[in-house]
């Protein structure tokens, strides 16, 4: 079974996983200038991985307009515009400069025909009203969703799909559980978020996008389906979303 790990970051740490992940496929999220260039650099020649580019909110009050003139200059290669967002959580006192730096990159995705990646820290209802004004016009993927039945059935009124990655595993996560239970396969994406967020039984070491199975095998037992079943589907649903060259 061939999988799709839609959400990594390279980190020298694990780069050794990284590099034995074919035959399997990986994207690489850009996350500001530097990262957007290595993401690009990493992937030159490489069949098995993608990338996306874009600027995190916690660069809302750092970033330059040469930071989007890089992304418009090279969006014609990437997968996705990500990852973008906003993040209320870390950094609550600059709510409007993430706004708009999230809205000048919806736009950028717009104008290219791009998926975008959402990063969503306590701020769904932003996030969703923001969105809305967009919708018809964009295809979107909650990277990492950990909420609840509420804030899923919000966000299924928009056309998304939603990352799911290591917090499924976590004992605390009854509520998330409860939500995936009710969401359907072809909605979701399997991700690592690599190096963070390692499953339960990987806690005390770094992430790879080789742990993609675990994550797949606890989705399966939530919707009682088989875990071939859910690698299968989520892969066709990443290669759909992101338009993959598979």
């Amino acid at each position: 079974m061939i999988f799709i790990d839609t959400h990594l970051h390279l980190d020298e740490r694990i780069m050794d996983s990284i590099n034995k992940l074919s035959p399997n496929y990986g994207i690489i999220i850009g996350t500001d200038k530097q990262s957007n260039e290595e993401a690009i650099k990493f992937c030159m020649g490489k069949n098995n991985f993608f990338y996306t580019l874009g600027i995190h909110p916690s660069e809302a009050s750092n970033y330059s307009n040469s930071d989007l003139e890089f992304i418009l200059d090279n969006v014609s290669t990437s997968v996705a515009i990500g990852e973008i967002g906003l993040d209320y959580y870390w950094k609550n006192d600059n709510k409007e400069e993430q706004k708009e730096l999230f809205e000048k990159q919806i736009k950028i995705a717009i104008d290219n025909n791009k998926p975008i990646v959402i990063h969503n820290r306590e701020a769904t209802d932003d996030i969703y009203n923001i969105l809305k004004k967009y919708d018809e016009r964009l295809k979107i993927i909650f990277h990492c969703f950990t909420y609840g039945k509420h804030e899923l059935e919000l966000l299924l009124n928009l056309n998304c799909k939603f990352g799911i990655g290591g917090p499924i595993t976590y004992p605390k996560n009854e509520e998330l559980r409860e939500a995936i239970k009710l969401l359907p396969i072809d909605r979701i994406l399997l991700e690592t978020d690599s190096p963070y967020l390692s499953p339960q039984e990987k806690r005390k070491e770094l992430n790879t996008p080789l742990n993609i199975p675990l994550i797949a095998r606890k989705i399966a037992e939530i919707k009682e389906i088989t875990e071939e079943e859910v690698i299968t589907k989520t892969t066709l649903n990443a290669i759909a979303w992101f338009d993959l060259k598979v």
